[in-house]
Parts: C-alpha cells; sequence; structure tokens
C-alpha cells in the first residue's frame, strides 16, 4: 500500500520482500531481530526528506510491475504463444 502512494517503506528482510523489494533503491530493509535498525532507518528517511521521496518514487514502480491485471494479461500471451 505504501508503495502505491509513492511513500518510502522500511520493512524486515523476510519473506519475499528483498525478492521484490530492493535495499536502499526502493525502500530500507532491516534484520527482523534488530529492534533499533528500523527506527533509524525511519528517523533518516525523515530527517531527509528528498532522499525519503525518491524512495517512495523507485518504490511506485514496483507496485506496477507486479501489478495483478498486468500479471494476469502477461500470464494469457504467455500461455497463448505457440510453443517453440
Amino acid at each position: 500500500m505504501a508503495h502505491a502512494m509513492k511513500k518510502p517503506v522500511v520493512a524486515t528482510r523476510v519473506d519475499g520482500n528483498a525478492e521484490v523489494r530492493r535495499d536502499g533503491e526502493n525502500c530500507f530493509l532491516v534484520p527482523s531481530r534488530n529492534p533499533k535498525a528500523m527506527p533509524e532507518k525511519v528517523i533518516y528517511l525523515l530527517q531527509h526528506p528528498g532522499a525519503a521521496r525518491q524512495m517512495g518514487d523507485r518504490g511506485s514502480q514496483v507496485v506496477v510491475k507486479y501489478d495483478y491485471s498486468l500479471m494476469v494479461s502477461r500470464q494469457e500471451v504467455l500461455s497463448l504463444s505457440p510453443a517453440y
């Protein structure tokens, strides 16, 4: 949701987060068992609004890439393509 709103994301490095998001590019990924890491990144973003804005802009591109309707249409194209 935050990516869709062009907001910067601070998330834990669990499950598929590292596969979809790029640490330092479109989000900050922090270790899940490091309670100090997340607030440090949030404070950084608050102190650097330009960097936060850029991260939010880049994060919004993730939403487009993984848009459900776009993924379905890509799958349809693949399934209708002649086999190689």
